[in-house]
């Protein structure tokens, strides 16, 4: 019996798992690193992010028969906007995402970005074009460079979609849940920026590069995966809690997320944070010692504010929402 033949209710689920199932992860780095593209050369712009673009599950499909393509089309238009990133951590050789793209979102809301992040220590057969994208040295007076690729995997969904497929886009995501396991690579995982090598295999330019690490915890009795968790847990607290230094990064998060931000080590809660409740709950202290600047940057965030209140209400209403905000910068 061929697919036509069988029956149009057990034939829409079999479109259905077909076009929805989650995509394998990769086994390993290996396996998928031809594929991969840098998202940007700027270490302070997702420099550490090497993507693979995700390819259309329907597409084989919907070229089949016109029966075929409107049957699929019939699953698509009844798909939730709940997607789901798989991302390989590489020590030193950067943030690798695999995603499931069932269908692009048709609107500006997604509902939810469940992501995973699997440890790897990079194998002798990655190619050195990766190597050294995922640097934690500590910068000139400000965090290690590789904080800005963590933080570009969350504000790239907010501005290009999952997958990374839209150019210039305005998204809001109700809900993200990020959970961290345990790595199943065999590796001892003594540091996580680095490759771990014998004492004696290690450089001594190597040796001086490894000294200058910064934000993630170097107490090997630690598991791996509760040290990358406290990391982007740490991570995360900066810029939702934003103050001073962080207002500018944290702004576009309190513009496009809805609810939460869930963060879990093996499926086990770790920190949950209340978007909304940190918006609602915010009371700004400090503005500088200039006073020309405390007022300007008060009027700034005054007008951002009330413009960032009627947005957020639209969000609660699934309104279209007005992606033009009348200042971006404000300290």
């Amino acid at each position: 019996m061929s697919l036509s033949q069988v029956p149009r209710e057990i034939r829409q689920k079999i479109f259905d798992l077909a076009i929805c199932s989650r995509v394998t992860p990769p086994a390993s780095p290996s396996v998928t690193q031809d594929g991969r593209e840098r998202m940007s050369t700027d270490a302070f712009d997702g420099g550490g992010i090497w993507n693979l673009k995700p390819k259309n599950p329907a597409l084989g499909l919907l070229l089949v028969t016109k029966q075929f393509h409107d049957e699929v089309q019939h699953v698509q238009n009844h798909i939730t906007t709940d997607y789901y990133v798989d991302i390989m951590f590489v020590k030193d050789f950067g943030l690798w995402p695999t995603w499931t793209v069932p269908v692009l979102p048709k609107n500006q809301y997604i509902n939810s970005i469940d992501a995973t992040f699997r440890i790897f220590d990079p194998a002798d057969d990655l190619d050195n074009r990766f190597q050294h994208s995922l640097d934690f040295r500590g910068g000139c007076g400000g965090p290690e460079t590789a904080i800005w690729s963590f933080y570009s995997l969350l504000t790239n969904v907010m501005e290009m979609g999952p997958g990374f497929l839209e150019r210039k886009a305005d998204f809001v995501v109700k809900n993200i849940k990020i959970n961290v396991l345990t790595p199943t690579d065999g590796a001892a995982h003594y540091s996580l920026a680095y490759k771990d090598m014998l004492p004696e295999e290690i450089s001594k330019e190597e040796k001086r590069r490894r000294r200058r690490v910064r934000g993630l915890s170097r107490d090997e009795s630690t598991p791996a995966e509760e040290r990358l968790t406290e990391y982007i847990t740490n991570g995360l607290s900066m810029v939702l809690h934003i103050g001073y230094h962080t207002m500018r990064y944290g702004m576009i998060l309190w513009e496009s997320i809805q609810e939460s931000i869930v963060i879990s080590t093996n499926g086990k809660e770790h920190r949950r944070f209340d978007v909304e409740k940190l918006v609602q709950d915010y009371d700004p202290r400090y503005w500088g010692e200039t006073p020309e600047f405390i007022v300007d940057r008060r009027d700034k965030y005054r007008q951002w504010r009330e413009w960032l209140d009627v947005r957020r209400q639209a969000m609660k209403e699934g309104k279209e929402l007005d992606g033009n905000p009348p200042v971006t910068y404000i300290m």
